[in-house]
């Protein structure tokens, strides 16, 4: 028997920058264990095919938690900003996807298809 060498896909992480933008469709999502905890880690793949990482914040985190695999999405920096209470400092985003080309249906997890497959 042969086996096929596994290797990690690492793609290049988005480096925010204000004004700037990351354009594509959005192809992977993973938990990320760093020395800070874990973190989500988005793949959006652009046009060309060249695919590059997005760290999860708060903001970037909720955008992404109902959206397709496969939607064409839009992220801007706008920069950091501080909370109307408490002055805390945090990076800002406008967040978008094209409705009209998004794949259909909510994303499933592991445990919703394990729970599908159990009961049927």
């Amino acid at each position: 028997m042969s086996y096929t060498k596994y290797e990690t896909e690492r793609n290049e992480t988005w480096e925010k920058k204000e004004g700037g933008s990351l354009e594509g469709i959005y192809t992977n999502k993973r938990i990320v264990t760093t020395e800070n905890g874990e973190s989500m880690l988005y793949t959006i793949e652009k046009k060309g095919g060249k695919k590059v990482d997005l760290w999860g914040t708060k903001m970037i985190d909720d955008f992404f938690k109902n959206m397709v695999i496969g939607t064409d999405v839009q992220i801007k920096y706008l920069g950091k900003k501080k909370t109307a209470k408490g002055g805390k400092t945090y990076c800002a985003f406008e967040l978008g996807w094209d409705k009209e080309t998004a794949p259909e249906g909510p994303e499933k997890d592991i445990a919703d298809v394990a729970n599908e497959v159990m009961n049927n």
